[in-house]
C-alpha cells in the first residue's frame, strides 16, 4: 500500500491513519489530502465497500447499549451519592462530638471555690491591672 502525505494532492478515494486512528475522504482527482500531519494509507473501494455495512451494524446494534449504559451509569451515579450523603448525615449523629454546654453544667460556678485551673476572682483582678497598666504604656508610646 502506498502511502500518502497530509496537504500534498492525492487521488479520489478514502485514506486511513492508524496513529491516532483517523479516516479522511478525498473527494476529486488532485484535491489535497487534508488534516494534521501524519501519513495515511489508501482503502480500496472494495474494502469499503465491504467494511461500510458491517460498520454500520455494529453501529445500529451497540448505539442503544450505549445509551442504556449511559443512563444505568447515571441512576446508579445518582443513587450512590444519596446513599452517601445519608450515611455521612447518620454518621454525624452518631458520632461522639465535643459538648462545651455539657461540660460547663458540670462546673463549680463559684469563682472564689479555686477550681483546678481556673482563675480566682482576685487573681483576675489582678490580670485586669496589669492589662490596663500595659495598654495605658503602650498608647502613651505610640503617641
Amino acid at each position: 500500500m502506498k502511502t500518502y502525505e497530509t496537504n500534498k494532492p492525492a487521488p479520489y478515494g478514502v485514506y486511513f491513519s492508524m496513529k491516532p486512528i483517523d479516516v479522511r475522504f478525498v473527494g476529486a482527482e488532485g484535491e489535497t489530502l487534508e488534516g494534521p500531519a501524519r501519513s495515511y494509507k489508501r482503502l480500496s473501494m472494495i474494502a469499503v465497500a465491504l467494511l461500510g455495512p458491517v460498520l454500520g451494524g455494529v453501529f445500529v446494534f451497540a448505539f442503544p447499549a450505549l445509551v442504556l449504559l449511559g443512563v444505568l451509569y447515571t441512576v446508579i451515579k445518582g443513587a450512590v451519592a444519596k446513599v452517601r450523603t445519608s450515611a455521612d448525615e447518620a454518621a454525624q449523629v452518631a458520632s461522639l462530638r465535643w459538648a462545651p454546654g455539657a461540660s460547663y453544667l458540670n462546673k463549680i460556678h463559684d469563682p472564689n471555690a479555686g477550681d483546678a485551673g481556673a482563675p480566682r476572682a482576685d487573681e483576675l483582678d489582678g490580670l485586669r491591672a496589669e492589662v490596663d497598666a500595659r495598654r495605658s504604656t503602650e498608647s502613651q508610646e505610640q503617641k
